[in-house]
């Protein structure tokens, strides 16, 4: 008997020709398989390529859209720096003109020397402490100049540096 350690009798195998013609009908199965994966991916990609191609003006006009926003919304964040500042430089130049003109009266008191010029002087103690309390509200006047001064520098100073960075 046949053992299965035994070569098959020749007739029981396949031919050479039989091996090769096998061989040959699969390389053109894979052939035909690699054919049509190329088909579909050839369709695929100028299936893509036009939905790319149709996207791309709208992704650039989407692009320039938002450069143009940013720049007006910087351009609009500028002009509120210098609304602000000039508003601050405004309201101080105010304080310095009124501190001024009430300088200038009380100069004008304190240089009379007294009050009442037209009729008797008042008792010295009642100059006394009119003239203290005209030079202290000098010296608050002059004050409010140097504080309205430093305020529209310091508005400046700050929208100089907050437009440059």
């Amino acid at each position: 008997g046949n053992s299965s350690s035994e070569i098959p009798p020749r007739e029981c195998r396949p031919s050479n020709a039989r091996r090769r013609s096998r061989k040959q009908g699969t390389m053109a199965a894979e052939g035909a398989v690699g054919a049509a994966g190329a088909a579909v991916a050839a369709g695929a990609f100028s299936y893509n390529r036009g939905n790319y191609m149709y996207d791309a003006g709208l992704r650039f006009e989407r692009f320039s859209s938002a450069r143009e926003y940013a720049n007006q919304q910087a351009e609009q964040y500028r002009g509120d720096i210098r609304n602000l500042a000039a508003l601050t430089v405004k309201k101080n130049t105010i304080w310095c003109v009124t501190s001024t003109l009430c300088m200038a009266l009380c100069v004008a008191l304190y240089c009379a020397g007294r009050l009442g010029l037209h009729g008797p002087s008042p008792p010295a103690w009642i100059m006394g402490l009119w003239l203290t309390n005209n030079a202290a509200a000098f010296s608050f006047m002059a004050l409010c100049i140097f504080l309205a001064l430093h305020a529209g520098f310091r508005a400046q100073a700050a929208s100089a540096q907050l437009l440059t960075r």
